[in-house]
């Protein structure tokens, strides 16, 4: 698979991330949800557990500084907060919000649980 362009690029960490979270035992439930805050990449259940996972896709070396902002966190943590009004199945659920970062097609790093106040 040839990847050109950054959004085809983006797309095809969006499956590596995807297939990693399904050997880890979470069950997908959402990709690319949109909301007016911005949109959650990845969606995922396991057990009481409701993963939001950003992937962020390199073709070099990167700074996690450069690649998500506090700010930016933020909007993730509203959007989820949108998608457990729209599916309250979930409410009750432990919520983690996770960064992978895809570096030449492979997971370079995955950060658990980052929160807006963590210092990138």
């Amino acid at each position: 698979m040839k990847l050109t362009t950054s959004h085809s690029y983006g797309l095809a960490a969006e499956q590596i991330a995807l297939n990693y979270l399904v050997k880890l035992g979470f069950q997908p439930l959402a990709q690319r949800y949109k909301t007016k805050y911005g949109e959650l990449d990845l969606i995922a259940v396991k057990n009481q557990d409701i993963l939001f996972l950003e992937v962020k896709a390199r073709k070099k070396s990167y700074s996690l500084s450069e690649i998500v902002t506090s700010k930016q966190i933020k909007r993730n943590y509203q959007a989820a907060e949108i998608f457990l009004s729209e599916n309250p199945q979930y409410m009750q659920y432990n919520c983690r919000f996770d960064l992978l970062v895809i570096l030449d097609k492979m997971i370079a790093e995955h950060l658990v649980n980052i929160t807006p106040l963590d210092p990138y």
